[in-house]
């Protein structure tokens, strides 16, 4: 039963704010729907995201227009002291380069703060967006691309400030450079000082989309190399076993070469490009001498004003290049900054929790069918049913490939069935909330993973801490007491990278500390002691009898484990 608070609908987004209330829990939910049909331009992303920082990006773009004023003012003032060489023209040339110079010192600070605390809020807002993913998401998306999406990415699109200053400087040079030489310079030189400015509009149009394309294609041969090398080394005892290390180099060596052939390319049309602005400008510059020494040996103009001319020549042309440059930099940005907006804008449920409290009474699947998403023809479970009563204690047996686990993320809403339902104390649930049902049900699974902290850290997880005396019964529960004892440091030893400093059985015993200490209503075992011994084995049986007023799961292969429940399931294919 719920009532609809609130709804705000406009052409992007909708928020419908809905309370549920049940006998047993009170929970405010915030739903969040972004239409994938109109997801704003990442152009306009990134343009919000600047317009959040005044304080920073505001100083950066004024910095920026005074420098560019500074420095056009420059050779019309280097021409007077040329002409007069008197001491008040040197001194306006000297305020002015000490100008420009401060102006550039408030620009960078200004920019690289804006940066960083773009990139800070990205990377924040990123993650949150990727701890709500659904595990269809966690199953197609290599945790590379995710780790190179928080770090690399997120850095080039944070970078566009930068770019966009330097831009507003080449775009101010090059157009009031233009403008200034123009007015500088006799009719005949017009044609001249134009070339440079016409030539790289031309450079824009035949290498901008080519050298864009080629770097693309460099990242993503540079992705697929670091994905490949992390999957070979994180299983580096699996290639040592099979003597795989030549096979490995080699194919790590194709494909690193096929990045490096790209990076050829990407040089070469990075080299033309840099080699017909130089010689654009430089063969102008050559021009505008050539032609201008006529003008100073006819009087038309003196060697100051010639001087002007020229300066305000290499700013427009250099002023364009610096300006195409930019605008390729920022293509990157928007490239990079689409990738990561495409995990903000997917659809996503924000969650605003109030104090709840869930007494579930059993558990039902009622026909429950389902297949993975990655493997949609497969199903795993075709018809399930199954009750089992509050408080029992329950093993699920049966063939690997059963489906035995997929009970277990089934009830967690890591997955939806493809049809039938769920209940929990005869609510569905697909009504309760994710963080109210989780809150209900300790789970530990077949991997028993660990995070790359210490051992105390990796037990009272989530929580920051825990009550000693709480810990120490974890630790004896799990059988963990005596090996903690013979460590150095005790429960604070670092365990390392996915726990690679500990044995499989090691490992699994600490996941099963974590679910003594966070004991819930539901408590999910998946193969438990699966990499234990016998004698370690029956401690946890001793632990699991002990166990009271809980429902238990328990997913095993292994028969010493049911003495420690009241009834066995066996399941055969679904």
């Amino acid at each position: 039963m719920y009532w609809n608070i609130q709804r705000i609908l406009n052409k992007e987004l909708k928020y419908v704010t809905k309370r549920y209330v049940c006998k047993s829990y009170i929970h405010l939910e915030l739903y969040r729907y972004n239409s994938t049909l109109n997801k704003p331009p990442p152009q306009y992303s990134l343009l919000k995201m600047m317009l959040e920082e005044p304080k920073t990006v505001g100083p950066a773009i004024l910095s920026v227009i005074f420098s560019s004023g500074v420095l056009l003012a420059f050779p019309r003032t280097l021409g007077r002291l040329l002409n007069d060489l008197d001491t008040l023209n040197l001194a306006k040339c000297i305020g002015l380069v000490s100008l420009a110079a401060t102006a550039s010192f408030f620009k960078t600070i200004s920019a690289t703060i804006a940066m960083e605390r773009i990139a800070t809020r990205l990377r924040t807002t990123t993650f949150n967006s990727l701890l709500r993913k659904d595990s269809v998401f966690f199953d197609k998306t290599h945790s590379t691309d995710l780790a190179n999406l928080l770090s690399s990415d997120i850095t080039i699109a944070s970078s566009a400030i930068h770019h966009i200053c330097t831009a507003i400087r080449m775009s101010i040079t090059s157009v009031f450079g233009a403008g200034l030489a123009l007015y500088f310079s006799p009719p005949s030189l017009f044609a001249v000082i134009l070339t440079p400015a016409t030539l790289g509009l031309c450079l824009v149009v035949i290498y901008g989309r080519y050298a864009r394309k080629l770097t693309r294609y460099k990242a993503e041969c540079l992705g697929s190399a670091i994905q490949y090398a992390q999957e070979r080394l994180s299983s580096i005892k699996i290639v040592k076993a099979f003597n795989a290390q030549n096979i490995e180099e080699v194919n790590f060596k194709r494909k690193i070469t096929d990045m490096y052939m790209l990076s050829r390319k990407v040089a070469l049309a990075a080299g033309i490009n840099d080699a017909l602005s130089v010689a654009f400008i430089g063969f102008s510059v050559l021009l505008i001498s050539h032609l201008s020494a006529s003008t100073v040996a006819n009087g038309i103009m003196n060697i100051g004003d010639i001087s002007s001319l020229l300066l305000y020549t290499v700013m427009s042309g250099g002023g364009t290049q610096g300006f195409i440059t930019s605008m390729g930099n920022l293509q990157n940005c928007l490239g990079a900054a689409s990738r990561v907006l495409e995990h903000l804008h997917d659809k996503e449920l924000a969650m605003i929790p109030v104090p709840h409290i869930i007494t579930p009474s059993g558990i039902l699947f009622d026909n429950v069918k389902f297949a993975y998403p990655t493997r949609p023809k497969k199903e795993v479970l075709g018809g399930l049913t199954l009750n089992i009563p509050a408080g029992a204690k329950v093993a699920i047996m049966g063939k690997s490939g059963s489906g035995k686990s997929t009970i277990i993320q089934l009830l967690m809403k890591l997955y939806v069935p493809t049809s039938g339902e769920i209940y929990i104390d005869g609510k569905r649930i697909d009504q309760i909330p994710d963080d109210v049902l989780r809150s209900q049900i300790s789970w530990i699974s077949q991997e028993y993973p660990a995070f790359s902290t210490s051992i105390r850290q990796n037990i009272t997880y989530p929580l920051d801490t825990a009550q000693e005396n709480d810990l120490q019964k974890a630790y004896r529960l799990s059988g963990l007491t005596s090996f903690i004892d013979n460590l150095p440091q005790r429960d604070l030893t670092f365990v390392g990278e996915g726990g690679r400093s500990l044995s499989g059985g090691e490992r699994q015993r600490i996941n099963l500390a974590r679910l003594f200490l966070n004991s819930r209503n539901i408590l999910a075992l998946d193969e438990p002691t699966a990499s234990l011994d016998n004698q370690l084995e029956l401690e946890i049986v001793k632990s699991l009898k002990m166990i009271s007023n809980r429902t238990v799961l328990l997913i095993t292969h292994r028969t010493a484990l049911i003495d420690a429940v009241d009834f066995v399931i066996t399941l055969t294919s679904g």
